[in-house]
């Protein structure tokens, strides 16, 4: 470091490497699986003042593929769930794919939603949802 005394290098090193611990210790076990697989990065906010509650947030909120809203899109057009259903299964999407496009429609995601289960509420916000509102005001002609 230049400008420094050679004996604060090691002292800066450990509180490098103390401030990176209680970040980690502070992320869930997902949010640093996914900073490790590079799709998050390391963030940490201002600090107003050390404190045990200050939290140094892992920023893992993945982007978002391009032609996802345009799919979301897509799928708030069509006609009936199995459309839907078709319209998933021909994109191929990863499971973090769906976990985005049901973000994106403002679905409530779980971890422990497996992709079968992804895909309905993502049909369900995106279809469902108003085909149910349309039979109950009785708008839908049969």
């Amino acid at each position: 470091m230049k400008g420094r005394n050679s004996d604060s290098t090691p002292k800066h090193v450990a509180r490098l490497l103390r401030a990176l611990a209680s970040l980690v210790e502070s992320s869930s076990p997902d949010e640093v699986a996914t900073f490790l697989e590079g799709q998050a990065s390391l963030s940490r906010g201002k600090r107003r003042h050390a404190s045990e509650d200050d939290r140094l947030p892992l920023d893992v909120t993945p982007p978002v593929p391009a032609d996802l809203p345009k799919l979301a899109e897509n799928l708030h057009s069509l006609s009936s769930r199995d459309e839907g259903l078709s319209l998933l299964s021909s994109a191929s999407l990863t499971r973090r794919e769906l976990e985005a496009l049901g973000r994106l429609l403002g679905t409530p995601i779980l971890k422990t939603d497996n992709m079968e289960r992804l895909t309905e509420k993502i049909i369900e916000a995106s279809i469902g949802s108003r085909l149910t509102s349309e039979a109950i005001r009785g708008d839908r002609v049969r």
